[in-house]
């Protein structure tokens, strides 16, 4: 009998809210753990996630619940890519997403929402973090049991000529429209340094960046963790020692660079090599172009 993932945490949890008038997607704090498969079961050999509503032995809360040091009950992601409504970001349906800006400027656009004190509608707005974002490819992974979300789910706009209006495509789980393909989405918390290796922000919520020691590559999922990271909580592509291909495991593309950004999800000129795994750290914090926007985050704080 198939597990209904309609009936089991987290997937029961998430839900649409509306905040300043803006849809959102609101997650539950999740408690992660990553193994190795067991030797001898059906896993073994290959890396295995588990999620838990409550605190277990050996599994940590996931740190896009955290903020500043302190543990959250819930973040929320727009429902949609964001648009521009007279230079703020907004997110809701049949807009045309805000593309052709850089990384630097779409943090400082998302902060301009937070016009009101702790507490209300219109405070803890940012930028979608890596965390945030490869949280929410950690549940579909469990869900779907495959990495190919493209296969499982839908296409989306993968070989257009721009970017069609928010909430358009067939790419959708449980009310997040787009979270890969039309246009790649800015992330904030992982950047290149000058030999291409990837700094991490802190799994405690104090945003100071890490550094992994791994180059960023078509590899397997990197692994590692010290003190202040866990490369569980994150899918990063890079050596894992094992010699595995990140394209082949997810089915998604990977660009590379050095002193650079990070973009996932793909657009809607990368074909199939979109996907919930897609990563790019090809391009510099000032960079901009038609096929780059971003989504608004929020935290009820």
């Amino acid at each position: 009998m198939a597990l209904n993932f309609n009936d089991v945490f987290p997937y029961n949890a998430i839900e649409t809210v509306t905040r300043d008038g803006q849809k959102m997607v609101k997650y539950p704090k999740t408690y992660v753990k990553c193994i190795d498969g067991p030797a001898g079961s059906t896993y073994a050999g290959k890396r295995c996630w588990l999620v838990s509503e409550f605190p277990k032995e050996g599994f940590h809360v996931h740190p896009a619940f955290m903020n500043a040091g302190q543990e959250l009950d819930y973040f929320l992601l727009g429902a949609y890519e964001a648009s521009n409504n007279n230079g703020k970001p907004e997110s809701l349906p049949d807009k045309t997403p805000w593309v052709n800006i850089n990384t630097t400027d779409a943090i400082a656009k998302c902060l301009l929402r937070n016009t009101g004190a702790a507490g209300s509608e219109q405070y803890g707005w940012h930028i979608e973090s890596i965390y945030e974002y490869q949280f929410v490819s950690l549940l579909m992974l469990i869900e779907l049991g495959n990495a190919d979300v493209q296969t499982a789910i839908g296409n989306g706009n993968i070989n257009g000529s721009g970017c069609v209006k928010t909430g358009t495509t067939n790419a959708v789980w449980r009310g997040l429209h787009e979270h890969w393909a039309n246009a790649w989405e800015i992330v904030d918390g992982l950047k290149t340094d000058g030999s291409g290796k990837a700094l991490l922000w802190d799994n405690i919520g104090n945003h100071t960046y890490q550094d992994t020691g791994k180059v960023i590559a078509d590899k397997g999922f990197a692994k590692g963790k010290a003190a202040n990271y866990d490369l569980g909580d994150v899918f990063i592509p890079a050596d894992d020692g094992s010699g595995g291909t990140y394209s082949a495991s997810t089915g998604d593309g990977v660009w590379t660079g050095s002193n650079t950004v990070c973009y996932l999800g793909g657009s809607w000129d990368d074909g199939a090599q979109d996907g919930a795994f897609a990563f790019d750290v090809g391009n510099g914090a000032s960079d901009s172009y038609s096929a780059l926007g971003f989504r608004l985050a929020k935290y009820d704080i």
